[in-house]
């Protein structure tokens, strides 16, 4: 009885993460599609598109961190999204 109400919780917390995975999916292959679009239009090479700030402007060690900060941040937050949601008030 037990176990069957575990599976039917996670698979309800799983439904309820689908929405978030397709958005967090469709906004990933637009930032790509857009790379690759350039990169065939233009003629950019993806090695100039794709490479970090810190490569190409010669700036300190310290701004390859802060331009991956919302990227770490966003991804600590997304996993708690589903649960805030779910939450009994």
């Amino acid at each position: 009885m037990h176990t069957s109400r575990l599976l039917h919780s996670t698979y309800k917390r799983f439904r309820l993460t689908m929405p978030f995975i397709g958005v967090i999916l469709l906004i990933s292959a637009v930032l790509l599609g857009s790379v690759l679009f350039l990169h065939f239009w233009k003629g950019i090479p993806l090695a100039k598109l794709t490479r970090d700030p810190l490569a190409v402007g010669q700036m300190p060690v310290y701004i390859g961190f802060l331009s991956q900060r919302p990227l770490l941040f966003a991804s600590l937050a997304v996993p708690c999204w589903p649960s805030w949601l779910s939450a009994d008030t």
